[in-house]
């Protein structure tokens, strides 16, 4: 038979059994490959939870005026690097007088290297909790969180993030922050171009990484490990045998 002689060819030191044992191995390679190329494609698009994106807040530093209703729009950008899911918001601010929050929050596209169109906007009264931080006045800074209603999917790319405070009455600094790019965007109202400011945002992007690069062993490559697997299996068997049987 061509394959008994073939395996004999490469393995002369197995007899029949092995033979047969190898022939049966051969026959479930392809679809344990198929299975173990699945399995590895899945560990490699689980998704993975974590911070996307973020710039942290500056102790003693200063913040924009943003009131989208005043007259007052800031953003600023971030990239990400992989397709994901984001779930979570948060950043910081401080006021010249305290009141309720209303914010208004948007997710807006990239346009040529400046903020686009509005991808998603959504508006949210949860209040500040204080920290022991404090600005460039020695006000109070506050942390804001936000859990979007549903995870926002993006593809990889560069986007960016709008926050005003739309209580009329509250004079509300987005407070600057650090190891970003040194570049955020601020315009008057809608419709607007964006104008370039050299500062960044205190930002935290949360959410999940819906595809994480990594690289599937081709099935064939399976195959091949497979084949050298089960030979040498079956060489090993062969040989406790035969010092079995010179045993005795």
């Amino acid at each position: 038979m061509r394959c008994e002689s073939g395996a004999r060819h490469f393995y002369p030191f197995l007899i029949k059994s092995d033979l047969e044992l190898i022939d049966m191995s051969l026959k479930q390679i392809s679809f344990k490959t198929s299975l173990s190329a699945l399995a590895l494609a899945f560990v490699t698009s689980t998704a993975m939870a974590g911070s996307l994106f973020s710039q942290a807040p500056i102790d003693g530093g200063d913040g924009g005026f943003s009131n989208v209703s005043a007259g007052a729009q800031n953003a600023d950008g971030f990239t990400l690097s992989n397709a994901a899911s984001i779930t979570d918001l948060r950043w910081w601010g401080s006021y010249d007088t305290v009141d309720t929050d209303s914010f208004l929050i948007r997710i807006l596209s990239n346009s040529a290297g400046s903020p686009g169109a509005i991808k998603q906007s959504y508006t949210t009264t949860a209040p500040g909790a204080a920290t022991s931080l404090t600005d460039i006045a020695g006000a109070v800074v506050y942390q804001y969180d936000f859990h979007l209603p549903s995870a926002l999917a993006l593809t990889a790319g560069n986007y960016y993030l709008s926050v005003s405070n739309e209580t009329t009455t509250a004079s509300w600094y987005w407070l600057f922050g650090g190891g970003g790019d040194s570049k955020s965007w601020n315009r008057a109202a809608d419709g607007d171009p964006w104008a370039l400011a050299a500062s960044d945002f205190a930002i935290l992007i949360e959410g999940e990484i819906s595809s994480v690069p990594g690289t599937v062993p081709e099935p064939e490559t399976l195959a091949l490990l497979a084949i050298g697997w089960v030979a040498l299996g079956a060489g090993r068997a062969a040989r406790k045998r035969r010092s079995g049987r010179s045993a005795t």
